[in-house]
């Protein structure tokens, strides 16, 4: 079976950055037409990505009926997810907090860069989300403000509708803009979207990408030197 049912606008024209790190994961894709969503049977699928499109039928998307990863900003609020979405920018090049261990930030510090330049926006969950929701990343400007969050099944959402699959909103939608810790903050949703916590998410790749693995820790670490460094000369401590 596909992996991925990735919908969009015009399947002639997906994400590329999106699909090149499913690529990189090994997951199997098919792109949907989203005019074409309601005639789609999205159980043959593991999971529901949907990308940051303002979608003319967002009703017809059941991204609460899968296990679904929402990188979209404008289409939230109707899908139940939030009353409003809040978005920001600064003028350094983004820092994002992990609040929790949890698998979505495997492998990652608590503070991690995530885009390459500044004024890029980001964008979370306002104060009118459903409580069920669990954030897991935050920015630091905004650090009560989920950036990145799960919903598990069977919790609900603002429409009392009951989630019915594991679900991730990723508020980092400038992937033009990602750094390699956004690109595994991605990479990390999606697994746990389509696996859950129940298997080992590098369950095929442990063996083989274990020395990548000390290749990238050892360049996170550079990588937050660098931005220690940046930090100290901005002013910024």
């Amino acid at each position: 079976a596909t992996d991925i049912a990735y919908v969009v606008k015009n399947p002639l024209a997906p994400n590329k950055d999106v699909t090149d790190l499913v690529t990189e994961l090994s997951l199997t894709y098919d792109l949907i037409d989203a005019s074409k969503a309601r005639a789609t049977n999205f159980s043959k699928y593991g999971m529901i990505l949907v990308g940051e499109e303002n979608f003319d039928n967002p009703e017809e998307i059941p991204v609460n009926d899968f296990n679904s990863l929402i990188l979209n900003s404008k289409n939230v609020d109707e899908w139940g997810w939030t009353t409003a979405i809040g978005s920001g920018s600064r003028n350094l090049p983004l820092v994002a907090i992990n609040v929790i261990d949890h698998p979505i930030r495997k492998g990652l510090a608590d503070e991690i860069d995530i885009y390459r330049v500044s004024d890029v926006n980001f964008y979370f969950l306002g104060s009118g989300r459903s409580p069920d929701i669990t954030t897991v990343t935050t920015a630091s400007l905004s650090t009560s403000s989920p950036a990145v969050a799960f919903i598990d099944p069977g919790e609900k959402l603002l429409n009392q509708k009951v989630v019915n699959g594991r679900s991730v909103f990723f508020g980092f939608t400038e992937t033009g803009e990602w750094t390699r810790n956004a690109d595994k903050l991605f990479m990390n949703s999606v697994l746990w979207v389509l696996y859950g916590e129940g298997k080992d998410q590098d369950k095929d790749k442990d063996e083989e990408g274990k020395d990548q693995k000390d290749g990238d820790k050892e360049k996170d670490q550079k990588d937050g030197d660098k931005e220690k460094d940046q930090k100290d000369g901005e002013g910024e401590k």
